[in-house]
């Protein structure tokens, strides 16, 4: 493992982030805290890594905002889709718009799922481009800094990781191959029950129609986020508009 951070470092940080920030579920800060304990073995540069770092996540963060000003809210329902926790995606980021309004971009990259949604949703909703960068540069400046950080200050602790792995050999990654496939097969069990439930709780839009035309007492609330609202303005006739 040492050897391969030696030779393949930096294309290793570049691939993970990005593939991260598109929304995959790969965790990039494990690999920035190691890349950042490495850095104090002067086996990495923290300005190198930090940049490569950087690079990577804003060129995923703009071509999301560009796909968010482009196909607006049908591109935040299909990232939300594609999340390993659909119910979560949805309600934390409208939650977050709600409550920090644009810091969500800053705040939003230590929060999985919002990090996510946030920057399409910044694009749907036409924020400004020279906005969109401050703020999303900031996030990630803290996000990246933080995991070279965190590496430096235990680097003793993941240098140890690091050479016991290396002693275990095939048995060391067959474990974090073993935990990372642990982790994706809970998350597909949750989302595999969250859409279970909502087979069980689901009434088509032809289904309400008919009811409302025969005139059963029925009662409609919208509990969107006004940030979502914004985003797309239709209601059902006669809804009664909650926060949730």
């Amino acid at each position: 493992m040492d050897d391969l951070f030696n030779q393949y470092g930096l294309p290793i940080v570049f691939c993970v982030v990005f593939i991260e920030q598109l929304g995959l579920p790969i965790p990039a800060q494990p690999i920035l805290i190691a890349a950042g304990a490495l850095t104090v073995s002067w086996q990495f540069s923290a300005a190198a890594i930090f940049l490569i770092a950087f690079l990577a996540s804003t060129i995923s963060d703009t071509l999301w905002y560009l796909a968010g000003r482009r196909y607006g809210q049908h591109i935040v329902k299909l990232l939300c889709r594609l999340s390993l926790s659909p119910d979560y995606c949805v309600r934390e980021t409208e939650i977050g718009y709600e409550r920090w309004g644009r810091l969500t971009l800053v705040i939003g990259k230590f929060i999985p799922g919002v990090s996510t949604v946030a920057r399409p949703l910044a694009g749907a909703m036409k924020m400004e481009w020279s906005h969109f960068l401050l703020l999303n540069g900031t996030g990630t400046l803290l996000w990246i800094a933080a995991g070279i950080l965190a590496g430096m200050l235990f680097h003793s602790q993941i240098m140890f990781l690091i050479a016991s792995l290396d002693m275990m050999g095939v048995a060391g990654a067959e474990i974090l191959l073993t935990l990372f496939a642990g982790y994706i097969a809970i998350k597909w069990v949750r989302r595999r029950y969250f859409y279970n439930q909502l087979r069980t709780a689901r009434i088509s839009a032809d289904e309400l129609r008919e009811l409302m035309a025969h005139g059963d007492a029925i009662t409609i609330v919208d509990v969107r986020s006004p940030s979502i609202q914004q985003i797309d303005p239709r209601f059902i006739p006669g809804a009664l508009v909650m926060d949730i």
